[in-house]
């Protein structure tokens, strides 16, 4: 008998039944309570961001989180039970090994082999390339930190078989970027008649999912934000769904109770973003 397991003892024996009770009952309590509570603010926070679809998702996903489960359940109370058995028989050699088998069983980490390197080669980089694309391998690191042995000869033999044959392509010229916050987010939105689902404070958001729309009886729809003290601006951004959504539109500020103009005349209908 080793001597880690001469040491073992069996708390079942002495202790008062209530107090194993709680001891070892209250772990198991708190990791279904945490799960709980883990499903209900993962819901809150998505059905504020994302809404309906988001929650159908999280539904639908919702059985495999009960198999991952019900597998660490099979697993845990499985070896718990003989683990008990082993001790009740004094068999401490034995129990241990059923301890360490449960657990290395529930942290077990695939070693499953990578894709060849031709698989990656001619079905992912050449395709991906040609449309310009980029292309990651993920490879999850051992237990140790680092990239097992089948990943490293995999990328050595990628970066003997890849030649990048093909043209650079010319990236057309943009627009200079918006590096400034949104001053609009959070100000008062005010708008004409507009759809219920689609209303004025959408339109500051910062969400590319949601928007503000007119209802498209409004002939001359109009959208305003309201700053709560005189602010400074230089630059004014309109995001639409599709290109030729606005074919023309004007804009104003409104300074001392004057309203004066920015910009009117037709829309660019070649492009989402408006600068």
């Amino acid at each position: 008998m080793s001597a880690a397991a001469s040491t073992l003892k069996n708390p079942f024996k002495d202790k008062k039944l209530s107090k194993l009770l709680f001891k070892f009952s209250a772990p198991a309590v708190a990791g279904m309570f945490v799960n709980a509570l883990f499903n209900i603010i993962s819901r809150i926070y998505v059905g504020q961001d994302v809404g309906a679809i988001g929650i159908a998702a999280i539904t639908v996903i919702f059985p495999i989180g009960l198999l991952y489960m019900g597998f660490s359940a099979l697993i845990g109370i499985g070896s718990n039970a003989l683990f008990s058995i082993r001790l009740g028989e004094k068999r401490h050699e034995e129990a241990l090994r059923v301890l360490g088998n449960g657990f290395i069983l529930l942290i077990i980490v695939p070693n499953e082999p990578t894709k060849t390197a031709e698989v990656l080669v001619n079905d992912n980089l050449i395709p991906m390339n040609k449309v310009c694309c980029t292309f990651i391998l993920n490879v999850a690191p051992n237990r140790d930190g680092l990239l097992d042995d089948n990943a490293l000869k995999t990328l050595k033999e990628i970066g003997k078989m890849w030649k990048n044959d093909a043209p650079q392509v010319k990236v057309a010229e943009t627009g200079e970027p918006i590096i400034s916050k949104n001053l609009a987010l959070g100000q008062w939105c005010q708008s004409s008649w507009g759809l219920d689902t689609d209303i004025a404070d959408f339109a500051t958001d910062e969400k590319f999912y949601t928007s503000w729309r007119s209802e498209p009886r409004i002939k001359e729809p109009w959208w305003q934000v309201n700053f709560k003290e005189i602010t400074s601006f230089n630059t004014i951004a309109i995001t639409e769904d599709k290109d030729d959504m606005s074919q023309y539109y004007r804009i104003e500020y409104r300074l001392n109770g004057e309203w004066k103009t920015i910009f009117e005349g037709e829309a660019p209908t070649f492009r989402r973003v408006k600068i």
